[in-house]
């Protein structure tokens, strides 16, 4: 079975094809320079003022034509990402998780980044894998997104590091550890064996000291499914 541990290549390919595509078209500047307009006249004009009004519909126009460059980039990015692979791992995060507050930042930092959230969607390209996945009956597994920074690639150890360090040497191994490829084999390597995953493991771990120091069968951890922390695509048509 083919299958991506992590397409560096074919990401780096994808932001700049994303940032050839915005800048053509010029749309961040034009949003921001009609924003600009908007915020000025504001402080003479009526809200209900033909010029405002206008200007709203200019900025909602470029928006949505934003929207669509991104959506053509990404369903782009799906489909160079399934080229000679049948099987391809991510992680899963849905909106509500991505926009979840982070102690890293601070109110203003996590109100910027939901910002950035709003304009990118990276879960629309989740949902365009999928798609692709299940027209080219290729295999698309969602992993549940728990630790899958913080565990080292290989081992037990976790080691929590902010959202904003990318690079770190670890206190375990001495090894220099790439946030991004450490997250990416664990959630290949949890993908094709649940078992592996360290939500699963903690909680079968936490089971067993529980059992051991005399807990109530009825007051024990709740058991978690391996299959429970992937999610797999339809399998109709698929090739393998």
């Amino acid at each position: 079975m083919d299958y991506v541990v992590t397409p560096l290549k074919t990401l780096m390919g994808f932001s700049v094809y994303l940032n050839v595509q915005l800048k053509f078209y010029n749309l961040p500047y034009i949003i921001n320079n009609l924003k600009s307009q908007r915020s000025h006249l504001e402080k003479f004009l009526n809200h209900k003022s033909s010029r405002l009004v206008k200007l709203t519909e200019l900025i909602r126009y470029y928006n949505v034509r934003r929207t669509n460059v991104l959506t053509e980039a990404y369903r782009h990015m799906a489909k160079k990402l399934f080229e000679g692979h049948n099987l391809i791992a991510i992680e899963q995060l849905d909106a509500k998780e991505m926009r979840r507050e982070s102690a890293a930042f601070n109110k203003a930092g996590n109100h910027a980044k939901n910002r950035k959230l709003a304009k990118i969607k990276p879960y629309e390209l989740s949902q365009l894998l999928t798609q692709v996945a299940d027209r080219e009956g290729k295999t698309l597994i969602k992993v549940d997104s728990y630790k899958t920074s913080q565990v080292e690639y290989g081992t037990d150890y976790q080691e929590k590091h902010d959202p904003t360090e990318r690079e770190w040497i670890s206190k375990y191994t001495g090894k220099k550890i790439i946030r991004d490829l450490n997250a990416s084999q664990n959630i290949l390597a949890w993908a094709l064996e649940p078992k592996k995953h360290i939500k699963y493991r903690e909680r079968q771990a936490a089971i067993r000291q529980a059992k051991e120091t005399g807990v109530d069968e009825a007051e024990l951890p709740k058991e978690i499914k391996p299959n429970w922390l992937i999610e797999i695509n339809s399998k109709k048509n698929r090739k393998h």
